[in-house]
């Protein structure tokens, strides 16, 4: 054999090949998510799955309309959806092609479904777009002179904190509130799935709620509650009212099943007893979106949720069947505020990944409002993401440290937690009892109360 050619034992050479594979992989991550970046901003993975079945790069250049631009968009495109479908977020297949070639077609696997819109029209597109967009990549750039000389990336980047940053940029701050907003629809499903203290409860006040999307969807399963949602008062003048709509079917009678849409209000005919034919939609100004679920009956009614004019009204729902449309205004409350300085009493006071975003001293000092606002058989109810206790080469584990690194870059003071330290948090802020409920991903349901 050629010396120049020698190689070393198998064992030894296949350990050094994987370990300088896999620093590769490192140095040029940036690749994968910004290529997803890339794949969303041009709808590839929502028309892959709303697809009847797999797609060439052809079929997907030509039912995007880009060749009419690009002449060159198939191969772009298949260079992007390879190595998409390498990370397993798209399937692979092989057809016959002209001429004995082999057509590579892409197919949905179960992590491209979170790129699509739920039941509830959310997805993980916006939090996509949020993590690689401009305005949060330039922070990256400052962890060094932060560890170096203090401070906060991101203010270092903007002069100013990321809060005070979306009050001034209002288009970051639509793609932040849309990211989250979508992200926390979907890990609700999964709080209201793991979590059952909503049912013996008549108030609910969610901590910096937003929009209010969070106690819509709590408020949903639950038409007992009545919500509360507060938060900062420049984020509730844009919040939509979310009053309880009451659709009773005037000339049947039976269980109704009710589906809310972006703008519109529907029943579906199948559904109704005896079925019903003619089901229009009407607009009733409708904001965002709920699963199709059967709902808690009154005499001939069914609840539904959305928005529509303040005063009670008649819409026809096309043919002969008519519809009474109620409006119950008081399901939902919103309410401006400083959760420094003190919180509505409710039953439950909810909070959903706030405390990452403040320090020890200031998490002390919400949670001691949050107690001050219970009554007696209150609890206060957090959902965060728990920190491993060690740094365990899993998934679930790397995503809380990719959180954890977000908080760094972004938030003075912000972090995630281990439940050992949440447990310290709830103690010196006065609570007595601690619990801990699994979601996924290392992400949890924690009760506190005193009693």
């Amino acid at each position: 054999m050629d010396p120049m050619f020698a190689r070393r034992s198998p064992e030894n050479d296949t350990k050094e090949e994987d370990a300088y594979t896999y620093a590769m992989r490192l140095v040029s991550f940036s690749a994968l998510p910004m290529t997803l970046r890339a794949a969303v901003e041009l709808g590839l993975l929502r028309f892959i799955s709303n697809a009847a079945g797999p797609l060439s790069s052809d079929e997907l250049a030509a039912g995007l309309g880009l060749l009419s631009t690009n002449p060159h968009a198939a191969t772009m495109i298949e260079r992007i959806l390879r190595l998409l479908a390498s990370y397993s977020i798209l399937s692979y297949s092989g057809s016959p092609g002209d001429e004995g070639r082999i057509v590579p077609r892409y197919g949905p696997t179960l992590v491209c479904k979170y790129f699509s819109p739920d039941e509830n029209g959310a997805s993980l597109d916006a939090l996509a777009l949020m993590f690689q967009d401009k305005i949060i990549m330039e922070n990256w750039y400052h962890i060094k002179d932060a560890v170096v000389n203090g401070g906060t990336p991101f203010d270092m980047a903007y002069g100013m904190p990321v809060f005070d940053y979306t009050r001034k940029d209002s288009k970051f701050n639509d793609l932040l509130s849309r990211g989250m907003g979508d992200h926390s629809s979907i890990i609700m499903k999964k709080v209201l799935d793991a979590y059952q203290g909503f049912h013996d409860v008549n108030i609910v006040v969610d901590v910096g709620g937003g929009l209010g999307s969070t106690l819509n969807m709590i408020i949903s399963g639950h038409s007992h509650i009545k919500g509360i949602n507060f938060d900062l008062p420049h984020v509730i003048s844009q919040a939509p009212p979310i009053p309880m709509l009451l659709l009773g079917l005037w000339n049947t009678s039976g269980p109704l099943v009710s589906h809310t849409g972006f703008a519109h209000v529907s029943l579906e005919e199948s559904k109704c007893d005896p079925p019903s034919t003619s089901l229009g939609p009407t607009t009733a100004g409708v904001r965002g979106r709920l699963p199709p679920a059967e709902v808690p009956l009154t005499g001939q009614r069914a609840g539904v949720q959305g928005t529509a004019s303040p005063s009670a009204a008649a819409y026809s729902f096309g043919g002969d069947t008519r519809y009474l449309v109620e409006i119950d205004p008081e399901d939902v409350q919103h309410i401006g505020g400083d959760m420094f300085d003190s919180i509505p009493s409710g039953d439950i006071i909810f909070t959903k990944w706030i405390l990452h975003d403040w320090s020890d001293e200031c998490c002390i000092k919400i949670l001691k409002n949050c107690r001050k606002a219970l009554p007696t058989g209150g609890k206060v109810v957090i959902v965060e993401y728990i920190l491993p206790k060690s740094p365990e080469p899993t998934p679930e584990a790397q995503l809380v440290f990719h959180a954890d690194m977000i908080m760094l870059g972004q938030i003075s003071g912000g972090k995630e937690r281990t439940e050992k330290e949440f447990e310290v948090l709830a103690s010196q802020s006065g609570f007595v009892i601690f619990k801990q409920i699994y979601i996924a991903s290392n992400a949890c349901v924690m009760e506190l109360s005193n009693e």
